[in-house]
């Protein structure tokens, strides 16, 4: 009889802590956080970027058809549209962008693009894209061969695809490769892969709610490790700043293009924070969350205030080398920034870090 009292009273004490303790945000509404997130960011932002690379096809088709400074000019102008919209999605790197073969964000926006080997293919007239070597093509390798290595004139760019037919069939073969890896991405975002998302409406890992939230972090860490940490010289290894390794290098070397990096931070660090505000609401009604979000929108405006007063006369590639303090202010602040988009909303939300940025955080 005393074993069976003392069962009672555990059993009591577990369902009053069941249903007492009950944290905030089980209750809150995830399903209508998803939703509107796919409707109003994710669905719209990748259709947006497969507009712009149906433009970029076409611009590329005309320089191969007849190349020449207007047509190269125009193909810039049709990559730089097409690299502001990778911006916006490439932060949403899961489900459909998920492939055996790399998910979307390595296929097309693996940088710095390795010159060495892409002109090694184009004097093979290989096309194939039979390897794994994805800096010699995607987003950056379109950069590479409509700007030039150091920085060329429209008409020397011109010049070198009428002297050379296998560069023409090179640039056709790597949009066409851009656009047969991001189609399927966007009709499955249009079609089943919507619905399924907003039904996976939990918090463990595999959750949509746990891959938005990890796929968000991974893309803000490559902001700061990639953009800025490696071409300061930071990473472990590095002997010294690399300006080389910087986002758009080519395009950047290029006058009246050298804030073309800088734009690249711009546009990322914009659209991670627009993803960040749909995390809001659900951080308004857990614990601590309140005041996680002044502490976060401050830091978020740090950083936003010093990307918008980053010096853009001279390119960031020689920044790194040349004055680099303002560069190390930036990356200084956001790896500041990271432990609250990371451990603390982690801690928050109650949702687990998936993967590894191999730098501590």
């Amino acid at each position: 009889m005393k074993h069976l009292l003392i069962i009672s009273v555990v059993f009591c004490v577990v369902a009053c802590n069941d249903t007492g303790t009950q944290s905030p945000g089980d209750t809150f509404d995830r399903r209508a956080m998803l939703t509107s997130i796919a409707d109003s960011v994710i669905v719209p932002s990748y259709a947006a970027f497969m507009n712009r690379v149906t433009e970029c096809e076409q611009a590329c088709d005309a320089v191969i058809d007849a190349p020449n400074s207007g047509t190269i000019t125009n193909v810039r102008f049709a990559w730089s549209l097409l690299h502001y919209s990778w911006s916006a999605v490439q932060q949403f790197d899961f489900g459909p962008a998920e492939s055996a073969t790399g998910n979307l964000a390595i296929s097309l926006g693996s940088f710095p693009t390795n010159a060495a080997k892409m002109e090694f293919y184009i004097a093979a007239n290989d096309t194939s894209f039979a390897n794994f070597d994805r800096d010699t093509r995607g987003i950056y390798g379109l950069e590479y061969l409509i700007f030039g290595a150091t920085g060329n004139s429209a008409e020397e760019v011109a010049a070198a695809f009428a002297a050379n037919p296998e560069r023409g069939a090179y640039l056709r073969a790597v949009i066409r490769d851009v656009k047969r890896r991001a189609t399927p991405v966007v009709q499955a975002w249009n079609g089943v892969y919507r619905d399924a998302f907003i039904a996976n409406n939990g918090t463990a890992v595999g959750s949509s709610t746990s891959l938005l939230f990890n796929e968000f972090n991974k893309s803000y860490e490559n902001i700061k490790n990639y953009k800025w940490s490696v071409p300061l010289g930071l990473r472990p290894g590095q002997a010294g700043p690399e300006p080389m390794k910087v986002e758009c290098y080519y395009a950047s070397q290029l006058t009246g293009w050298e804030h073309k990096s800088l734009d690249g931070t711009r546009a990322h660090f914009n659209a991670i924070v627009k993803t960040w505000t749909y995390f809001k609401a659900y951080l308004a009604v857990v614990p601590g969350g309140p005041d996680l979000i002044i502490q976060t929108q401050r830091q978020i405006d740090t950083v936003s205030n010093l990307l918008a007063a980053f010096p853009v006369s001279t390119s960031l590639a020689d920044q790194v080398v040349r004055s680099p303090d303002a560069a190390m202010q930036v990356y200084t602040e956001l790896q500041k920034l990271t432990r609250f988009f990371k451990s603390e909303m982690s801690s928050r939300l109650g949702i687990a870090i998936t993967y590894s940025s191999g730098d501590g955080d």
